[in-house]
């Protein structure tokens, strides 16, 4: 049959719903399939808002993978199925208003397609698919973590245990609601969902235990919060069985009429799906919070946690789920989703019956990353804050990027962009940049400007964040390549710049767009801005615009317009004109935030420094000012990866090195991440603090790709005070490796290529030039 222009995009597929879409909802389907031989079959299976998909009891996927409505994606499962019936089942849930900011949805359902020969076989729509909806799953507020979505209440006794076999009653025909499709070709385009092949590939699934026990007591769950976890009050007796239950050496039965509280310390951050298996103790309620650390004051926001390691005296204050057994034997619970934290409380409160736990285990999920970039030096302070910078990055990589796994999961921004610049040199993987980016241009507004988070349901917009996400480009077309992505979003990013440079004033400076302007989390700066920056011009919001239209320009250069490129080089002149006109401190040295203003920041002169529109005078006074001017305003954890890479513009990588002092603080602290901001923190687990990896490797090694694709690189090692250090950077042709060290004050190394990268080692005493593949020694 021959297909009309608008019928390519459609799928044979259909979506389906059961009695209901009103969130919040969970579903079961499943549909029974008899196979005369045994044959291969490719499942393509989506669900709105998640799913987990089953075959034959056993679960095979989980999504699906975040995005859009424009980006919705599918995943596709790939199995042989021996002769005989075959049972094909999912479990499909939707939160609505209670699901987690970052969680997109449009309506309630799934869609299951296979391989051409197998459609009418088992896909939704065209089989005979069936659905019941649950009542075992209720749901109740994050509390705290008020981004991360609702939690679970399960409760085992009105669960259709054995659904993914058909078990039970009360199923009834799915019903159909819309054709799957994949393109915008129709005659008129609904509200769908426009599928996608998932990009990334599947979340880890690793097996781990709950750590070591830390304190046993009585309290009870609802009381948990509020009670002090004090030294003279710990079961100490309890310990070793509740300890091998952990160890999986054991099981442990609570007595009927009983309630007991059990504190797990992971001993490192983790992100993970609890998992229970339960025996008899009908009634009894088992629930399982997570937490980054206790705190002394577990009622406010930012708490005081002081040392992580320490428990006595300090209140447990985490979220979670909530369990109820039903007396069964051997039944295993879990949550729809995952949690985090460093520390597992577990408090269980039987009924008329004793409760057998059998086992208790957590699956930790996140990016499947493989990391393959190494650096090392003489300085053990930088190689012992390695594992936690690698452990933040990992705890904050899923489907999207996120900025912290316990309070938000959002992917914003600004924390993307130095997650990604980690990520390209510890591994040759950019599937999750690449889809970051791809996201944050799918979020663009009508003003032109992106979203500072997306994907997401409630939206905001940090406008400096959309000038971050043009640096991403610059960074992806560099570090990687990706020459089609690239070019595909040109006409995105000269929006964006237009959306900034039509708020140009009298001045020549350019006044902030509507928005939260955030900058930094100075101590001082309400809302991270300078004073008055939310509505006047600044210094730092105007470096930072003249800084990305060099960057613009660039790219230009290599994938857009010559004619554009001279146009964004033109404002970014006339903005540093007005920017030295105005706001120059001639005899203090440095850039002014705002006109008759005495605020002075690190972060414009970095700004200016980077941008390379600051005139030599000002650079060379700026550079005096960032190593001994103690009255700038000093950036934070976040964007000291600008100050950092000053360091490297001005020959400072001593400063650099001293500036990590609060990374090398962060373990005595028991930190096994890094931390949002200085104590107060809120979030122990923040990525954009591990963007010394990547200075690491580009500002110490010195490398740095010329061209787009890193064809060609510039090594410009600058070791401070190091007398040694060495590095293995991966790229998209293979990895770099470096070494340098000092011989008597004299700077040696050596430098292997890989095939299809050329390059040249820039030193004081001249430039060696490396031939693609080749290796060089000095």
């Amino acid at each position: 049959m021959t297909l009309q222009w608008h019928q390519h995009g459609r799928w044979q597929a259909q979506w389906v719903r059961g009695s209901t879409d009103r969130a919040p909802v969970v579903s079961l389907f499943h549909l029974a399939i008899t196979l005369p031989k045994k044959r291969t079959i490719a499942f393509q299976i989506s669900g709105d808002e998640r799913f987990e998909w089953y075959i034959d009891g056993v679960c095979h996927a989980r999504g699906p993978e975040r995005g859009d409505g424009s980006m919705w994606h599918y995943h596709t499962v790939t199995v042989t199925l021996s002769a005989g019936v075959h049972h094909l089942a999912a479990l499909v849930w939707s939160l609505g208003d209670a699901a987690a900011f970052a969680q997109i949805g449009k309506s309630h359902g799934l869609i299951v397609s296979a391989d051409a020969k197998n459609i009418a076989l088992c896909a939704t729509g065209v089989a005979p698919w069936r659905t019941k909806t649950l009542s075992s799953y209720t749901f109740t507020p994050p509390k705290q973590a008020w981004g991360t979505g609702a939690n679970v209440v399960f409760d085992a006794r009105v669960h259709p245990w054995g659904w993914q076999y058909g078990a039970g009653d009360d199923w009834t025909p799915a019903q159909r609601v819309y054709h799957g499709e994949d393109s915008l070709a129709d005659y008129e385009l609904g509200s769908h969902k426009h599928l996608q092949p998932a990009p990334l590939p599947p979340q880890r699934d690793d097996a781990r235990g709950l750590g070591v026990v830390r304190f046993i007591d009585t309290a009870s769950a609802d009381g948990a919060a509020q009670t002090i976890v004090r030294k003279k009050n710990d079961l100490k007796s309890q310990h070793p069985h509740w300890q091998a239950l952990a160890d999986g050496s054991a099981t442990v039965t609570i007595d009927a009429h009983q309630t007991v509280r059990v504190l797990y310390d992971l001993q490192v951050y983790v992100c993970g799906y609890h998992r229970l298996t339960l025996s008899g103790g009908t009634d009894a309620q088992v629930r399982v919070h997570w937490e980054e650390s206790l705190s002394t004051n577990p009622q406010d926001y930012f708490r005081v946690k002081t040392n992580r390691n320490e428990v006595y005296g300090k209140s447990f204050a985490g979220v979670g789920d909530t369990f109820i057994a039903d007396g069964s034997t051997s039944a295993t619970h879990q949550p729809l989703w995952w949690q985090a934290g460093r520390y597992v409380e577990v408090c269980v409160t039987t009924g008329a019956e004793p409760l057998t736990i059998e086992r208790m285990s957590i699956s930790e999920t996140g990016y499947p990353f493989t990391f393959t970039g190494r650096f090392d030096s003489d300085d053990a302070r930088l190689r012992s804050v390695i594992p936690m910078m690698e452990r933040v990055l990992q705890m904050c990589a899923h489907e999207t990027y996120m900025d912290c796994p316990y309070y938000e999961q959002l992917m914003y921004i600004g924390d993307t962009r130095l997650e990604a610049l980690a990520t390209y040199v510890l591994t040759q993987d950019d599937r999750l940049p690449s889809k970051s980016i791809r996201l944050f241009h799918q979020s663009r507004l009508p003003n032109n400007l992106t979203q500072s988070r997306y994907p997401s349901r409630v939206q905001q917009i940090i406008p400096p964040f959309s000038l971050w996400w043009i640096g991403m480009l610059h960074d992806s077309a560099y570090w990687r390549g990706r020459a089609a992505e690239v070019t595909n979003m040109m006409p995105a990013m000269r929006g964006v710049l237009d959306a900034f440079l039509a708020g140009r004033q009298d001045t020549g400076l350019i006044a902030p767009p509507a928005g939260w302007n955030f900058i930094d989390w100075v101590p001082g700066w309400t809302g991270g801005m300078p004073p008055h920056a939310d509505r006047e011009p600044c210094a730092t919001l105007n470096w930072h615009i003249v800084y990305t239209l060099n960057l613009a320009a660039d790219l230009e250069d290599h994938y857009g317009e010559a004619l554009m490129a001279q146009r964004w080089r033109t404002h970014a002149q006339a903005i540093a004109h007005a920017l030295a006109d105005t706001l120059w401190d001639a005899q203090r040295g440095v850039y002014r935030e705002a006109p008759g203003e005495d605020l002075v920041s690190e972060h414009a002169q970095c700004l200016a420094l980077l941008s390379g529109y600051a005139p030599e005078a000002h650079c060379t006074a700026m550079a005096t000012a960032l190593r001994s001017d103690a009255g700038l305003a000093r950036t934070t954890i976040y964007f000291s990866h600008y100050l950092f890479e000053a360091y490297r513009v001005i020959g400072a990588v001593h400063l650099l090195i001293d500036r990590m002092q609060l990374w090398f603080d962060l373990p005595a602290q028991g930190l096994t991440t890094t931390v949002e901001m200085p104590e107060p923190t809120r979030s122990d687990c923040h990525a954009w603090g591990a963007h010394p990896l990547f200075h690491y490797h580009a500002t110490i090694i010195g490398i740095r790709p010329t061209t787009p694709g890193a064809t060609h690189l510039r090594i410009t090692p600058q070791l401070g005070p190091l007398q040694r250090a060495n590095a293995v950077t991966p790229f998209a042709q293979g990895h770099v490796e470096s070494t340098f060290w000092r011989d008597n004050g004299v700077m040696r190394g050596k430098v292997t290529l890989p095939a299809g990268i050329s390059g040249e080692i820039v030193l004081p005493s001249g430039i060696i030039t490396i031939p693609a593949g080749g290796t060089a020694s000095l």
